[in-house]
């Protein structure tokens, strides 16, 4: 890559990883939020831009004209979507069309402008098969081409934005991509940036750095049965498939990034234990809910597209967030 790279939402967990990953090689980048206040929005000195603002969206995109976009802002936790659908909406779908329009102004007083446009999606686009449907696993992974069937407002969100964009990327000859992105964990190349709670590694990861700092030999940590697979990827190799499918600018469309392995939930806790030394128990609260069906996605077509492929160990990504939990997060008061 080269020339002026926008990343949005540079002050979000992925966001501010793709900060510190462009910049440590040498890219010149320049991050948005709309709140610029937080220390870490300090450090990594990004400037303010509401993209639900049209006339001022307008105005940064012609006043920087990026050769590359990285699209993060937007409201990634499902439940305070389903809390706010409306205002999911407008950060969700709303800010990325949004965006779009201003590269579509600019490149109308500018012909020559033809930056590529990468915005971040969802599996929960997928949600779950209809009856009747071939059901995922491992062997039948969900694919870009699997049917599409939301079950929460965040997937149906994602969807609509992904249609939106790309179709209008077409008709408009642009080269737009959407990462259907799995879940991911872990934490910046500093150390410093990593997933909030609200998420189900770092609220584990909270109670037991607070069991660790708490001195005792024995701890309980409360969770849900944790049976379930999920293919969990370090946020770095997420990040670096970003860039990879800039730099290779392979055929736009939608793109799956995910851990090649679905693992049980159970493994996230368990390597947290063995990594405190400590013996902890856990306990069963059904509050939390059964956690879902496994979930399997097939990450072969960026992969054979681009020449991804993920190199941070499932263990160094769970060991990272307990120890940014340890440095950083605030204990757990029962």
């Amino acid at each position: 890559m080269s020339k002026e790279i926008l990343v949005t939402g540079g002050g979000g967990f992925i966001g501010g990883t793709a900060m510190e990953l462009l910049r440590n090689a040498g890219e010149s980048v320049v991050g948005t939020d709309k709140q610029i206040e937080s220390e870490l929005s300090q450090k990594l000195k990004l400037q303010r831009l509401d993209s639900s603002d049209k006339e001022a969206t307008n105005k940064f995109i012609w006043d920087l004209m990026p050769s590359t976009i990285f699209h993060f802002a937007g409201i990634a936790m499902p439940k305070e979507v389903a809390g706010d659908e409306e205002l999911g909406h407008k950060i969700n779908v709303e800010t990325v069309m949004n965006l779009l329009d201003a590269i579509i102004l600019a490149r109308k007083r500018d012909p020559d402008y033809n930056p590529i446009i990468i915005v971040a999606g969802s599996v929960e686009q997928f949600g779950d098969p209809k009856e009747g449907e071939l059901a995922v696993t491992e062997d039948n992974p969900v694919t870009e081409s699997s049917p599409r069937n939301a079950v929460t407002p965040y997937g149906r969100q994602k969807e609509e934005m992904s249609v939106k964009f790309l179709e209008k990327c077409r008709d408009n000859n642009l080269r737009g991509f959407v990462v259907i992105q799995g879940q991911v964990s872990g934490v910046s190349p500093s150390g410093e940036i990593s997933q909030r709670t609200g998420f189900l590694i770092p609220d584990l990861a909270v109670q037991v750095a607070t069991i660790i700092k708490s001195g005792q030999e024995l701890g309980v940590v409360s969770s849900g049965p944790l049976l379930n697979r999920r293919p969990i990827l370090d946020v770095k190799d997420a990040i670096d498939a970003y860039i990879k499918i800039a730099e290779e600018n392979p055929i736009p469309g939608e793109y799956i990034v995910c851990a090649e392995e679905s693992r049980p939930l159970i493994d996230v806790l368990t390597t947290m234990i063995n990594s405190s030394g400590l013996t902890i128990v856990r306990e069963i609260n059904k509050a939390f809910g059964d956690g879902g069906p496994n979930r399997f996605y097939s990450s072969e077509k960026v992969r054979k597209a681009t020449g991804w492929n993920p190199k941070v160990q499932y263990e160094r990504m769970i060991h990272d967030v307990l120890e940014f939990q340890r440095k950083y997060g605030k204990e757990v008061r029962k």
